[in-house]
């Protein structure tokens, strides 16, 4: 029996504009792996702007000084000025939040700015949210799904994982027990809950 959903944020819950990881590589000619960018940049815990910088500077060897700071700063501000959360997943997910389901949001995040869900008013949708940038831990690391059910209090075998990346949600959530669905659409998404007998209007 499900008894608790979690949802990925970006390109799950949001239209998936954003891509922070891709500017930086652009921006400054990196040749790192995406992944290894992507691990830097929405993998460390954050503890103040200056620190979080600091630490993207020295991982990705970048010269640290005033200009590379700003360059970063202003690639987080515009890039989030491009993503948007999707009307009708919020329906959906307020939907699902009048039945007899725990909801969780579980979402690699890089820093406060990409806080959607918070400037939208929209925690109280959720019983439990855990965000990269405030545990150290990213997807699709098992330790960050874990966090979660533990913070949920249901087994993995009664949980569903919707996200839009199969390494970074539906590959984890297969691995640990959970019943993963590879998010494309509010129609698509209904129609696979409606295989659990999970009814959504």
């Amino acid at each position: 029996m499900i008894k608790a959903i979690i949802f990925d944020l970006f390109g799950t819950l949001t239209c998936g504009g954003c891509d922070p990881e891709k500017e930086i590589i652009r921006v400054f000619a990196l040749r790192e792996d995406y992944n290894f960018v992507e691990k830097v940049v929405s993998g460390a815990k954050f503890g103040g702007m200056d620190a979080y910088l600091s630490n993207i500077i020295n991982q990705l060897n970048l010269p640290d000084n005033p200009e590379t700071r700003k360059a970063l700063e202003d690639i987080f501000e515009q890039d989030v000025t491009k993503e948007k959360i999707n009307p009708e997943m919020v329906a959906l997910v307020k939907a699902l939040k009048s039945k007899d389901l725990k909801l969780g949001l579980l979402s690699d995040m890089p820093n406060p700015i990409y806080d959607l869900v918070g400037k939208a008013n929209l925690c109280a949708l959720f019983d439990e949210i855990l965000y990269s940038y405030s545990t150290g831990l990213s997807k699709p690391d098992l330790r960050f799904f874990g966090m979660m059910v533990s913070k949920l209090g249901v087994k993995n075998e009664e949980i569903i994982m919707v996200g839009d990346s199969l390494r970074r949600d539906i590959s984890p959530a297969r691995e640990l027990g959970m019943k993963p669905i590879l998010f494309q659409s509010a129609d698509q998404l209904r129609k696979e809950l409606a295989s659990f007998s999970i009814s959504v209007d």
